[in-house]
């Protein structure tokens, strides 16, 4: 019994497979033609919108290689969204810890030190920054940064 209900079973899904492929094959191909139309969009894309897309692009891309510990590819993604993105926050706080850990300094205290006040990059990384300026002789610039990390949001 179990035997003839699975072979009923399965003979009802190949009559039914095979319906909708003849169905599909009787389907008149002009008309789907005439349904599809190509795409055309009702601005042109500025040079700033298509940096948008090329910047966010270039982020995710370097976000799934960060997921993957690619730390040096991340990091070059990361800093090419930066030049396309006309000084995104979201980016630049990537950007300052990542190249603070694999060890480039001056990189880091340089994006660091380009932040606006809308950034938020964690203030444990400025100070070691701007320990890392002071050791080095660059005191105007490790006081920037030991300001920023005094710095209270104002949504906090």
């Amino acid at each position: 019994m179990v035997h003839s209900a699975r072979h009923i079973l399965i003979a009802v899904t190949f009559l039914a497979v095979g319906m909708a492929g003849q169905l599909v094959a009787q389907t008149d191909d002009a008309a789907v033609d005439e349904a599809l139309t190509k795409f055309e969009p009702r601005l042109e894309r500025t040079e700033a919108d298509q940096d948008r897309m090329l910047a966010s692009s270039l982020f995710a891309h370097g976000r799934l290689l960060f997921r993957r510990e690619k730390f040096e590819e991340a990091l070059r993604q990361y800093q090419r969204a930066y030049r396309f993105s006309n000084g995104s926050s979201t980016i630049l706080s990537e950007i300052v810890p990542l190249s603070y850990r694999l060890g480039r300094g001056d990189e880091a205290a340089r994006y660091a030190l380009s932040a606006d006040e809308e950034c938020r990059i964690d203030p444990f990384i400025l100070r070691r920054l701007a320990i890392y300026l002071t050791e080095n002789e660059r005191y105007a610039e490790a006081l920037r940064l030991y300001e920023q990390t005094t710095r209270v949001p104002e949504d906090e």
